[in-house]
């Protein structure tokens, strides 16, 4: 019989416990030469392509839902594109000649093409937004309070570019089996723990990466003071 902190102790492979303890007390990352990427049939392929995020070796982070961790050469490419403005804004001025340097007045098409090969969508029916909660505004009180949001950070637009080729890079296909991998190995975990209960579908057919669970008499603020 397993608890949930014993259960989600199982989550992280034998090489990454290893590394837990030196982590713990380590310094946080600094910026370095990006990983190389894996080879697709390496073994460990999905080792490696944790390398390419900044979380420390031993931990795991679950509340992507909300906030996700950025993968290297996302980050890498945001503050890049960040310097490279910071260094030539001398030179930039309104003109078609110079780079883009302000988001939000801009159809930005290029870059919503990209986006529309991933949710199989016309790049004309999509809308960049600063985050999902401002997009959904937009459709809730904004059809009769819509505007232009105004001047934006074209640094995140770079990174969104360099997300998708991330995403692409992996495949989709392959990203999805590994997440749903994941989810069911978490969810086949909480059917051990007694008092566990999954409120997400768990069908094959319904469910998907997202987990949603509690502990009978154990309020949720508790529950998430449990890190360890």
């Amino acid at each position: 019989m397993l608890n949930r902190r014993g259960f989600l102790s199982t989550l992280l492979t034998p090489a990454l416990l290893s590394k837990a303890s030196a982590a713990k007390a380590g310094p946080a990352p600094s910026p370095s030469a990006l990983p190389p990427w894996p080879e697709e049939n390496d073994p460990a392929f999905w080792d490696r392509v944790r390398d390419q995020f900044y979380i420390m070796p031993g931990e795991a982070f679950f509340n992507t839902g909300t906030l996700g961790a950025t993968p290297r050469p996302v980050l890498e490419r945001v503050i890049e594109d960040m310097r490279t403005l910071q260094a030539t804004i001398t030179r930039w001025d309104y003109t078609p000649n110079t780079p883009n340097r302000i988001s939000g007045y801009s159809p930005e098409l290029p870059l919503r093409e990209k986006l529309g090969k991933l949710v199989n969508a016309e790049a004309r029916d999509l809308a960049l937004t600063r985050n999902a909660t401002l997009g959904m505004n937009f459709v809730a009180q904004g059809i009769d309070r819509f505007m232009q949001y105004g001047t934006g950070n074209p640094s995140l637009l770079a990174g969104l570019d360099a997300a998708l080729d991330f995403h692409f890079r992996l495949g989709p296909a392959r990203v999805r089996q590994r997440i749903c991998s994941l989810a069911d190995r978490l969810r086949n975990g909480l059917r051990q723990i007694p008092r566990a209960r999954i409120g997400s579908p768990v069908h094959p057919e319904l469910a998907g990466a997202v987990v949603v669970h509690r502990l009978e008499g154990v309020p949720a603020a508790k529950l998430e003071e449990q890190r360890d």
